[in-house]
């Protein structure tokens, strides 16, 4: 079990002491925050693995028998080629066409299978995932006026089905009902932690604003996210000091990493 309480809370509108509305005037610039961002990322340990045993110890856990699917938990290509991108985008079948974008299919795709993987979790212990689709979900303090002051565009959010039911079919969850955040990228080299650039795809920005919004609205003191690049993935541990991130691996092949993340996470 996780050392943190999973168990959100909702900040009563009436508290005394709730911060003021962030303003987006008030926020530094994309290439500042950018930059400020890199320098405070880590990367720990050797692997995936390493980096869950050193960041979440808890070897007195019952891990549940991961799913087995024919072709996998996670349908990507098996080679990277020059039609990468469209197999990538009939990496999901969907009849709708904003789908058929890479990044889309494959946030499609990611919730897919880390749904197949928390569905072996025991009902009070199970994640549920649901494709956000990078909408914007402001964080609200029980501030008036602008409501879209400060907010966050995941393109995956997960939380306790026990204690949230409708996260998975609602895409008006609040940030106080969210435990877990991905960003999905199409690209490897929208990596920002491998770039030679601050944040190619801004990826590092929408993980730390969507974490912002977990910590503020429940009181945590760090929040863990996922980032998607490609075939590539790399978990995040973030706190008001900086970010703690693991090393990349190939999730649609180390299903059982992600398996391990979460039985701890949770």
């Amino acid at each position: 079990m996780s050392s943190e309480p999973q168990q959100s809370h909702r900040v009563p509108e009436s508290s005394q002491g709730t911060p003021p509305p962030l303003s987006s005037e008030d926020a530094p610039s994309t290439d500042e925050w950018q930059s400020e961002l890199r320098r405070k990322c880590i990367v720990v340990g050797k692997d995936v693995d390493d980096y869950i045993k050193k960041v979440m110890p808890d070897d007195n856990i019952t891990r549940p028998e991961l799913p087995q699917y024919k072709g996998g938990l996670f349908r990507m290509p098996r080679t990277k080629c020059e039609h990468y991108q469209s197999k990538l985008a009939g990496a999901v079948v969907s009849s709708s066409a904003s789908c058929r974008r890479p990044r889309a299919s494959l946030t499609l795709a990611q919730t897919l299978g880390l749904n197949l993987i928390a569905s072996s979790f025991p009902l009070h212990r199970r994640i549920t995932f649901h494709n956000s689709q990078r909408e914007e979900r402001p964080l609200l303090l029980g501030q008036t006026g602008n409501k879209k002051a400060y907010y966050a565009t995941p393109d995956i959010v997960a939380g306790h089905l026990a204690t949230h039911p409708m996260l998975p079919t609602s895409s008006d969850a609040a940030w106080w009902d969210v435990s877990l955040v991905g960003d999905v990228n199409a690209n490897e080299e929208d990596d920002p932690i491998a770039s030679p650039n601050a944040d190619p795809a801004g990826s590092l920005e929408r993980i730390e604003r969507s974490v912002n919004c977990i910590m503020l609205a429940q009181g945590k003191l760090y929040v863990f996210a996922l980032g998607v690049y490609g075939r590539l993935a790399r978990i995040y541990r973030v706190d008001r000091a900086g970010l703690i991130v693991s090393p990349p691996f190939e999730y649609a092949k180390q299903p059982e990493s992600i398996s391990e993340f979460l039985t701890r996470f949770i």
